[in-house]
């Protein structure tokens, strides 16, 4: 569990399994949904919800949310609804400092297709992203802005059935340590320079994940190996 790991620990990631897929691409009502996730969610949570015009992608991020909240009350010993989830520098979910909890446990998330992936950790900032592996893209205007020149050249090396997959397994690390530092899509291209640097900015692995799909982490601190976990998160209350 979260809370037995030390602060030299690799963060935990957590892999949810959507149990309502066939209910959720039957749903074409205009509003949030569904009603199990009250026992998560706010007000103002639901109402972004709203905001998604595909019910597959409100019950992706429903479930992203509602997944994280849950996990987080049974780490800190309180109900869902007490979390209050803001959005830090550049966007990045965290969990206020407050006098009861002056350090908040770190996460973060991902969805992709039918996956959602969380990291968390006790107090290392952490970064989570994955991608299918199907995923269309344009690779002539893509590989300019993931790879540095050592990569690019590593790209036009790779058998050319294996060279999406190469571009998305980059895009995925780059992904999580952006996430992971909080500096988003403006800190990309100084990243992109840095990465035949020998020194990473951030410890990053590749996960194991389901067929499909890939995945990267990123954490603050070196370690071995992430613990990866999979959790049922059906909406059932």
């Amino acid at each position: 569990m979260l809370m037995e790991l030390g602060p030299d620990d690799p963060p935990l990631v957590v892999q949810l399994d959507w149990q309502d897929r066939a209910a959720g691409c039957q749903d074409t009502s205009g509003g949030p949904f569904p009603a199990a996730l009250s026992h998560y969610l706010n007000a103002t949570e639901f109402e972004r919800l709203g905001a998604f015009r595909q019910p597959q992608d409100r019950w992706r991020h429903g479930l992203a949310r509602a997944g994280l909240k849950r996990l987080l009350a049974q780490v800190l010993g309180v109900e869902p609804l007490a979390l209050e989830v803001q959005s830090g520098r550049r966007g990045k979910p965290l969990l206020a400092p407050s006098s009861s909890m002056p350090s908040p446990p770190q996460f973060n998330g991902s969805h992709a297709g039918d996956l959602v992936l969380l990291a968390l950790h006790p107090s290392q900032a952490v970064g989570v992203d994955t991608e299918p592996l199907d995923r269309r893209l344009d690779q002539q205007r893509l590989a300019p802005r993931l790879l540095s020149t050592q990569q690019r050249a590593a790209l036009e090396t790779t058998p050319t059935e294996h060279q999406r997959a190469f571009l998305l397994r980059q895009w995925c690390r780059l992904e999580a340590q952006l996430k992971c530092s909080g500096e988003g899509l403006a800190g990309l291209e100084a990243l992109r320079q840095a990465q035949d640097g020998l020194i990473p900015r951030a410890n990053l692995v590749d996960l194991a994940l389901p067929a499909g799909y890939c995945g990267a982490l990123a954490w603050a601190q070196p370690a071995i190996q992430p613990l990866m976990r999979s959790n049922s998160a059906s909406t059932e209350a």
